[in-house]
């Protein structure tokens, strides 16, 4: 998966390329992975807070995906509007009903104050830093207004990034952001209240292979930096494939992970 910066900072000296990130979200649209594990425990930690907040007036899905939370969501604000960077996930979103927009995370063409409740599941991972969409949140959100928002933090897929090692010398994923560095891009974001909290969380698989085809729906192929190579021969796919059995478990499935992050912040009277 990708990479995310650190205030802004280029991991492996590239940037993320958002018209590639558009471009193969767009073509996963009709395969995407709503229904994925981690998708599922991202989205089911957001919602819990969510529930904790009463209903409000207008709750802005940032990174809609398919839009598969947005039935739900809609029973937690008057009104709903979805926003996705790749036009076919918006489309799609769309021809269910919803309000929806292709727009930039970083650059919403949104009026300040106009929303008071954000959810944003799984997106943020795909952007250089958080710095920019944090100042976003910030904007829109009227006062008292709350984001509620999902990424993920170093030592993510740390077993597929061993297993890939082994097999050709490289990681083929890029590095998620450490947990202090998330932490201290939320404390500058200037709300009156923010909250980190790491929650691990594992996904299981009867192959390495069936992990990577997950991957594939997730629109995770889309890397940059050093991940960004020829792809592995079947030797090498074999050789990666074998030393990720090492971590078999007793339950004969294989583990996959990930340290999910949930972030509220909440914006000031002022």
């Amino acid at each position: 998966m990708l990479a995310q910066g650190v205030s802004g900072e280029r991991l492996n000296g590239a940037a993320i390329d958002k018209a590639l990130v558009a471009r193969r979200f767009s073509a996963a649209a009709g395969r995407y992975g709503d229904g994925a594990a981690l998708q599922q425990a991202g989205a089911a930690a957001l919602l819990a807070r969510l529930g904790k907040h009463p209903r409000g007036q207008r709750l802005l899905d940032l990174g809609c995906g398919t839009g598969a939370h947005l039935p739900v969501l809609a029973t937690h604000a008057t009104d709903l509007l979805a926003v996705d960077l790749a036009p076919s996930m918006v489309a799609r979103v769309q021809a269910r009903g919803y309000q929806a927009l292709v727009a930039d995370a970083e650059q919403l063409p949104l009026a300040d104050g106009s929303v008071d409740r954000i959810f944003s599941n799984l997106m943020v991972q795909w952007l250089d830093g958080l710095g920019p969409v944090l100042a976003e949140c910030r904007r829109l959100l009227q006062p008292g207004g709350v984001a509620l928002i999902s990424t993920l933090a170093e030592g993510s897929l740390a077993e597929l990034k061993s297993a890939f090692s082994a097999a050709d010398g490289r990681a083929h994923i890029n590095h998620f952001l450490p947990l202090a560095h998330i932490e201290a891009q939320v404390q500058a974001a200037g709300f009156a209240r923010a909250e980190v909290k790491l929650q691990p969380f594992v996904s299981r698989y009867d192959e390495v292979r069936a992990l990577l085809r997950e991957l594939k729906t997730l629109g995770a192929n889309a890397l940059v930096g050093e991940a960004r190579h020829q792809p592995l021969s079947r030797r090498q796919l074999q050789a990666m494939a074998d030393h990720y059995e090492q971590w078999r478990s007793a339950d004969g499935l294989l583990p996959a992970s990930w340290q999910l992050v949930v972030i509220e912040l909440q914006r000031g009277q002022g």
